[in-house]
Order: C-alpha cells, then sequence, then structure tokens
C-alpha cells in the first residue's frame, strides 16, 4: 500500500485485536478463503452468517462433490431446458442443483477456525506492514487483508474509489415461490427479458424464480409477479441485487480480491459461486504460505494476479457471448441451440466449462468446543455448523465466536432479523 493512499486514511480508535488474516466478507468467497487458512482468522459482515442471500445458489453438483457439502443440497436435476426459438432440452452430465444458503455457509465455516463478527467495515487506517479495519464494533489489525465484500468491494475501494466501474454491472431480482419444477428452466428470450435472462430452479417443494438484466438496469418486482401469472405461483419475499460482469483487478495495494469483489461472476451464465469458491482457495492457499514464511506477501501478491489473468480470455470469451445472444435474430439462434443439443457437443462444451475451475476437497469439519451459551468479552464459543443452522432463527450469534473487547453478539442482531439494516433494501425496486 502506497505511503500516499496511507494518508487518506481514517484515524482509527483504539485496535481491539490482532489477526493474522482479516476478511471482509462472510459469502462463499470469504468463506473459501477461510477455509484454506490455519492461522487466526476474522470474517467480517454486515449481515448475520448466512442470511442474505443474493442469487438463486444454483451451481453443479460436482462442486457440492469437490466440497463434501451435501447437506446443503435442496435439489438436483440433470436436465435443463432453455426457452428461446423453441424449447431445446439438454441432458447434464454434471447434474445442476441448488443450495441451502444458510447452510452452505455455517458448514463451510465449520471447516476453518476463524472467527465471524457481525458488523460493518467503515475504513482503514494503519500501515501496510499493520493495517487497521475499522468497523462500528471496533477496530481489528491484521498482517493481510482479503476482499471478499462483493460488488462494492469495501476495502479495495477505501484504497481505489474508482475501483468499481457501474457499467460493468447486470442486475437480478429473484423470490422463492410455491411452484414444484423437477428441471432447470432458462428463458433467452426478448418476451420475456430483453438483454437478459429469466429462470425457474427447483428447491425441494419450492422453486427459485428470478429476471436478470445484463445491462444492469433494476429489475422490479412487479416484473418479476408479471412472469409467474404463467405459473400460477404467489411470490415471497424478494433478494438479489448487482452482480459484476467483467474481471477487476485482483489485487489492489496489499489487498487481495475474491468473488464479485475482484468481478469474477462469470458473464453470460451469471455464475459466481464456483470461481468464488475457486479463486478463494488459490487466495487461501497463497495467503497459507506467505503465514508459513514460504513465499513473501509480494510474491503471493503476484501469483494470485496471475492465477487471475490466466482467465482473462474465457472471461472476454463469455462476457462477448453475452453481448450477443439477446440480439441474434431467431433462426441464427435456434440454429446455435440445436447445435449444442448435440450430445458430443453438449458434453465437450459442458466439460470445457467445468473443468477450467477444478476444486480442491475441504478439511474435516472441526469438533465443537462448547456448547451453545452466550458470547461475551474474550469468551470463545464454537458448536458445529449443523447444530447452529438448526437453531439459527432462535439464537443469531450464540454459535459464533466473538473477537475480544466487542459487544455481545446476540445484542448486535437482537431485533435485526425481520427489519435488517438499510443496505439490504438498496436497489431492489418494489413495483
Amino acid at each position: 500500500m502506497e505511503s500516499t493512499q496511507r494518508t487518506e486514511r481514517k484515524v482509527a480508535p483504539a485496535v481491539r485485536e490482532e489477526f493474522d488474516v482479516i476478511i471482509a466478507g462472510a459469502s462463499f468467497g470469504g468463506l473459501s478463503v477461510a477455509s484454506r487458512l490455519q492461522a487466526k482468522v476474522l470474517i467480517i459482515d454486515k449481515d448475520p452468517l448466512g442470511t442474505h442471500q443474493r442469487s438463486a445458489c444454483g451451481t453443479f453438483t460436482s462442486v457440492i462433490e469437490s466440497l463434501g457439502l451435501h447437506d446443503a443440497v435442496l435439489a438436483t436435476s440433470d436436465r435443463a431446458v432453455i426457452h428461446a426459438s423453441g424449447v431445446p432440452s439438454y441432458h447434464l452430465e454434471d447434474p445442476l442443483c441448488t443450495v441451502d444458503y444458510g447452510r452452505f455457509c455455517y458448514d463451510l465455516l465449520e471447516r476453518g477456525s476463524a472467527t465471524f463478527l457481525q458488523a460493518s467495515v467503515q475504513g482503514l487506517a494503519g500501515s501496510a506492514s499493520a493495517p487497521e479495519v475499522i468497523t462500528d464494533r471496533g477496530t481489528f489489525r491484521a498482517r493481510y487483508l482479503v476482499d471478499a465484500s462483493g460488488w462494492r468491494a469495501v476495502l479495495a475501494s477505501a484504497l481505489e474509489p474508482t475501483l468499481v466501474d457501474r457499467s460493468a454491472l447486470s442486475f437480478g431480482l429473484e423470490t422463492d415461490a410455491r411452484y414444484p419444477a423437477d428441471q432447470f428452466y432458462f428463458w433467452l428470450d426478448r418476451n420475456t427479458m430483453e438483454d437478459g435472462v429469466a429462470w425457474v430452479f427447483p428447491a425441494g417443494k419450492r422453486s427459485r424464480v428470478g429476471l436478470a438484466s445484463y445491462r444492469g438496469e433494476t429489475v422490479k418486482a412487479q416484473m418479476v409477479r408479471e412472469f409467474l401469472r404463467t405459473t400460477g405461483a404467489d411470490p415471497s419475499a424478494f433478494h438479489g441485487g448487482f452482480f459484476p460482469n467483467k474481471l477487476r483487478r485482483p489485487t489492489v495495494g496489499d489487498i487481495f480480491l475474491v468473488g464479485d469483489s475482484a468481478g469474477q461472476c462469470l458473464p453470460l451464465t451469471g455464475e459466481g459461486i464456483r470461481p468464488a469458491l475457486y479463486f478463494g482457495q488459490k487466495c487461501g492457499d497463497l495467503l497459507q504460505s506467505v503465514i508459513d514464511g514460504e513465499r513473501s506477501l509480494r510474491h503471493a501478491l503476484r501469483d494470485y494476479r496471475r492465477d487471475v489473468e490466466r482467465f482473462r480470455w474465457p472471461y472476454k470469451f463469455l462476457a462477448l457471448a453475452q453481448r450477443i445472444a439477446p440480439r441474434l435474430p431467431r433462426l441464427p439462434l435456434k440454429g446455435l441451440l440445436r447445435f449444442l443439443e448435440v450430445p458430443a457437443v453438449g458434453r465437450w462444451c459442458l466439460r470445457r466449462y467445468i473443468s477450467m475451475m477444478p476444486l480442491q476437497p475441504l478439511r474435516p469439519a472441526a469438533a465443537p468446543l462448547a456448547a451453545p451459551g452466550p458470547v461475551t468479552g474474550e469468551r470463545t464459543v464454537r458448536t458445529s455448523a449443523t447444530h447452529a443452522y438448526k437453531r439459527r432463527r432462535d439464537m443469531p450469534d450464540k454459535y459464533i465466536r466473538a473477537p475480544a473487547g466487542t459487544r455481545d453478539a446476540t445484542e448486535s442482531t437482537r431485533g435485526n432479523r425481520l427489519a435488517g439494516p438499510k443496505e439490504r433494501r438498496q436497489g431492489i425496486t418494489q413495483g
């Protein structure tokens, strides 16, 4: 981090605790980084763990098998239907699945030794060798920083305010509906969503139904309701927001960027889980090698940039396809989809697409350290993620360890589960 950048940082109050690594963002990318670390790690997120789902949470079953998180799966199917100039149906050699976001997050957290803190990041302070993260629950120092906070990139943007290019953002909005889908359905049809895509994903006895605009135009709730009328299903609560469709710089100063912070969501398909997990593992392994003294921070940052840059051309190809596909005339689009329906062609494309981001197995889950109880002061409490997940609605933070010097975690979340912070509602327009 350059000295000119450090002078612009906020002056922080007294540091409450020091960590090896601080990760901003407790979703797929941040938790993936933490799962690879054997160190003192703090994960910070403004929302309770596993409660702020922003996507359809659909991925390939090979991702689940690689990680061993089978208990998080809600539904699977080896058939995908694309509504566009005909209705091609594809057999998937690697089936798709939907996951329970909360269960996935808790199970992934359990595979590491990180401490979770619900807090809002307010700025950076300190020096290049001892950066400090200022939050509304105190200031924390770390040797290394990871920004996995989503498209806003709260840590990296504090150093580089021009990092976020809003013209390279898409926007999606989704609801959970009582509709028994048994396959994964996509609509690449201008009559349904101009310059965008719609979907219906099975999720147990319900389905996840949504619309996305590739151009980043706000999708109104009324648009999703009208789309749902064809199924006769009623929507429930809405969730969604912006997501990137273009790679950004993977490092800013001495900060590693992972997931949407680095623009790693894949264009066209909008797949963000697998890239976040993949690059999160890469980042975590490099950081562990720095902590172990096997390489310097400078070399780890360089190697991470190289790992991400290897994917520059695949991302550019998918970005080009994202621009072209919604604008293709009916006959060429129909011909392309029929060509992909040929088994050998479809299998080859799917294998190439999936194999470019292989995931490493996770470590076995940590054994419970204590029974559920209040977290106060410097006391450390950890129970199994499965038990914690089942109880999270009643005891939001009792099973999550609190850093020394912070308020009781249950106090910070009391009364917050329904209303939520104002940021949850930004970008979602009710119409």
